[in-house]
């Protein structure tokens, strides 16, 4: 019981660590592009991007459909996240909903386009 207590707490841990660390990055590529949002489908047409970030997207809890991260936005002055899907994500949902996986490369792809902004190429 001990050994699982402790891998929970890693996963929390990490989860905590990958959404705080998006968020970082959401509010220093708006910051550069002075918007609420970020449009991935934009970034990766200018060739900042390698590709779209795939999501498992559940809809109203009784079934789910892949779709691709198409925006990142802050919702509010208190930092919380939204991620929208380009077919099932019209409200977005919280970034705490998709999975660690699916997260970690959001975040790659959010560190190619603050290079891109930065660099501005």
């Amino acid at each position: 019981m001990k050994k699982s207590d402790t891998l929970f707490r890693h996963k929390a841990n990490l989860l905590y660590e990958v959404c705080g660390s998006i968020r970082e990055m959401v509010n220093a590529i708006t910051a550069k592009t002075n918007t609420g949002s970020i449009d991935l489908r934009a970034f990766n047409e200018m060739g900042a991007t390698a590709g779209m970030v795939g999501a498992w997207v559940n809809i109203e809890g009784r079934e789910g459909y892949w779709d691709l991260i198409s925006e990142v936005c802050r919702e509010d002055k208190y930092g919380h996240i939204i991620i929208r899907t380009q077919n099932y994500g019209r409200n977005g949902r919280d970034m705490y909903d998709f999975s660690m996986d699916e997260l970690i490369y959001l975040y790659d792809e959010l560190e190619k386009i603050y290079k891109f902004v930065v660099k501005g190429k």
